[in-house]
């Protein structure tokens, strides 16, 4: 037996009518609707938080870039004098064994010879940026050094040394 509830003033008090009545009660009170005021003071970011976030990422891009670009300079410093001291090795064990061997070197495009009959100069390809404290067999760069230069000598012996 459905309970009998008050109806709205206007409306009969038919069976059919009480029952449709108390199905949407139901339903308004299982599921309500949200009232419109809910999401009226949550519309997004403030201008004074985005200015925030803005001058955050401004502070950490002008801590961050600086190094970033640091790195990639001596990294490309590393790998110059790497490839170098790499045929300067050869060239070295040449001279040590007595068999001759032709080095050629991507910064000069023209072969190097060594015999062991003289001392060979090996530079390296010119790198850009700032590649302070680059190291080149134990010696390390200053700011304004953009090349190495590694003498093999007839013993077999290299010392490196760097150029602006």
């Amino acid at each position: 037996m459905i309970p009998s509830l008050p109806f709205p003033p206007g409306r009969p008090s038919v069976r059919s009518d009480q029952s449709a009545w108390l199905r949407t009660q139901i339903h308004r009170l299982a599921f309500p609707r949200p009232s419109p005021t809910i999401f009226r003071g949550s519309s997004g970011f403030t201008l004074l938080e985005l200015m925030i976030v803005v001058g955050i990422v401004g502070i950490l891009s002008a801590v961050v870039l600086p190094q970033y670009r640091r790195t990639l300079a001596l990294a490309e410093a590393s790998s110059s004098i790497l490839e170098t001291v790499s045929f300067a090795e050869q060239c070295a064990v040449a001279h040590k064994s007595g068999i001759p061997v032709s080095v050629t070197l991507p910064s000069g495009g023209f072969p190097r010879n060594c015999n062991g009959s003289t001392a060979r100069q090996m530079i390296s390809r010119r790198w850009s940026g700032d590649a302070t404290g680059a190291l080149c067999l134990g010696v390390r760069s200053a700011g304004n050094h953009r090349r190495a230069n590694i003498i093999v000598y007839v013993d077999g012996s290299m010392t490196c040394s760097f150029m602006p």
